[in-house]
């Protein structure tokens, strides 16, 4: 990475294929930028930013790293085409804009990722769905282990309500 390049990293709570997966059909539809190439294999996207008035343009990479089954990193790095970084002076820093692209794209990621199931864990060896874990708790409270009111409580935790 030279000192010109901008990074953003976070991490997200679903498996590398559905991050992967989001962050392409994300790509797809900001205006601002066009999918360069892609890596299905490596799970990495290059993105080419359009000219405007504060950027002669940027080279974006956006990273997927599995951590574990349900987790995964999205690293985006920003690279200008032309000019010092955003602390460089007059017309050839960016202006911010490098930055600004990177929490557009992390946001526009979330917001897509927030539109899929929830992913947990794999306990022996199964992907566990909201409808199992939700399973889970009706039969924990059928036993009596889990009042109504606890079980209700928690399913809307599940279910993000």
């Amino acid at each position: 990475m030279s000192v010109t390049d901008h990074e953003g990293r976070i991490q997200v709570n679903y498996s590398q294929k559905t991050v992967y997966k989001a962050c392409l059909d994300t790509c797809r539809l900001l205006e601002s930028f066009s999918i360069d190439k892609k890596d299905d294999i490596a799970k990495v996207i290059y993105l080419k930013a359009k000219i405007s008035l504060f950027s002669w343009g940027e080279t974006i990479t956006i990273n997927i790293i599995k951590v574990e089954d349900s987790l995964s990193d999205i690293n985006i790095i920003s690279t200008p085409k032309i000019g010092m970084g955003a602390n460089a002076p007059g017309l050839y820093g960016d202006m911010g804009k490098n930055r600004k692209n990177i929490n557009k794209i992390q946001q526009a990621i979330t917001n897509e990722l927030s539109k899929y199931p929830k992913e947990y864990k794999k306990e022996n060896g199964h992907q566990n769905s909201v409808a199992d874990e939700i399973k889970k708790l009706a039969e924990l409270r059928d036993s009596e282990i889990l009042t109504e009111e606890e079980f209700q409580t928690k399913k809307k935790q599940i279910l993000n309500l």
